[in-house]
């Protein structure tokens, strides 16, 4: 079922903005009391990226915000004790995942679904802290994934979806040189990097973490500046200090 793009807001847009500080208001509304010229400039071109995924005619998929259908409970699964790589990181990268490939037109049930456990589950074999070498980490997350799917009552029989989960797993890696090339490999990607703002921010290490990530960045969505700035805002960024 596709979505009238003159009147949809999907739900992945409704995540996406419920995770993000401050109102974004639509160009051409009123100016709010006591808001500025430049504040209100600057909201319209927050608004410009909201409006992609109506330009881009997305399918209106309500499972977006449901929980895996692997999991019965998602607290059953165990995450790396690795500052940053907890189960706060891997629930936005599943959700930011959807929110990427939506943008790209991907949006049928079972993308849907194996990247919401791939983002879920990408990094629970993490066992370096951010910016050391950790070769083998994709490899191990996604055997621990394998092991996560198959013990849990809703995906131990889904054989299909669960291999389809670690295969995307297993080729995740931020370390290679040659970005993926499948689409649902580039939409973990792009959404992995811009989870990297998570890391030391508001530091010169920080900043060369975000820098470099956003950098390597994709998709034509996650580039804009006006994502990757609402992004950092979430993490406490400072953008105009730090220069970003």
């Amino acid at each position: 079922m596709t979505t009238d793009p003159k009147t949809a807001l999907t739900n992945a847009e409704r995540w996406f903005r419920s995770r993000l500080p401050g109102n974004m208001v639509d160009p051409g509304s009123r100016l709010p009391s006591g808001m500025s010229v430049r504040q209100d400039r600057d909201t319209q071109v927050d608004a410009e990226a909201r409006f992609l995924e109506r330009d881009a005619n997305i399918r209106d998929h309500n499972q977006h915000l449901s929980p895996s259908v692997l999991f019965s409970n998602l607290l059953s699964i165990v995450y790396p004790s690795i500052a940053g790589y907890g189960p706060e990181h891997g629930k936005n990268t599943s959700q930011l995942s959807v929110y990427c490939a939506a943008v790209e037109g991907l949006t049928d049930v079972t993308e849907t679904e194996t990247l919401k456990a791939a983002g879920l589950l990408h990094d629970l074999g993490r066992a370096m802290p951010a910016g050391e070498n950790d070769r083998d980490c994709a490899a191990r997350s996604a055997e621990k994934a394998d092991k996560a799917i198959r013990s849990d009552p809703s995906g131990s029989g889904q054989r299909a979806l669960r291999e389809a989960v670690c295969r995307l797993i297993a080729q995740h890696s931020l370390d290679r040189k040659v970005p993926p090339q499948e689409p649902l490999a580039r939409a973990l990607w792009d959404a992995d990097l811009l989870e990297e703002a998570r890391h030391m921010p508001n530091t010169a290490r920080g900043r060369t973490f975000v820098v470099e990530a956003y950098a390597r960045l994709l998709s034509p969505w996650a580039q804009k500046k006006t994502v990757q700035h609402r992004w950092l805002k979430k993490y406490g960024w400072d953008i105009a200090k730090w220069g970003l």
